[in-house]
């Protein structure tokens, strides 16, 4: 694989000004509330992780899974990368 270092992960983070945002409990309820929604296209518990924190606060979900353009849930907004 690509393995990076704790020490590289750490640079690329700082590199690119990133907000790491914790998960904590009330995220991975949120993240189980889109189960049923997201089902169907296959989203694994990163995808509605990523999901429920773009519905939380307030921005849109960039992503490069086509899929989730065709998801119909309230307050999720999309934004294909490519």
């Amino acid at each position: 694989g690509r393995g990076f270092s704790a020490k590289g992960v750490a640079y690329m983070i700082e590199t690119l000004d990133l907000e790491i945002i914790p998960h904590n409990e009330i995220d991975a309820y949120q993240a189980a509330e889109l189960v049923q929604a997201t089902q169907q296209f296959g989203s694994g518990l990163g995808d509605r992780t990523c999901m429920a924190l773009a519905i939380s606060k307030g921005v849109p979900a960039i992503t490069t899974d086509r899929a989730w353009a065709k998801l119909s849930i309230p307050g999720l907004d999309v934004i294909l990368a490519r």
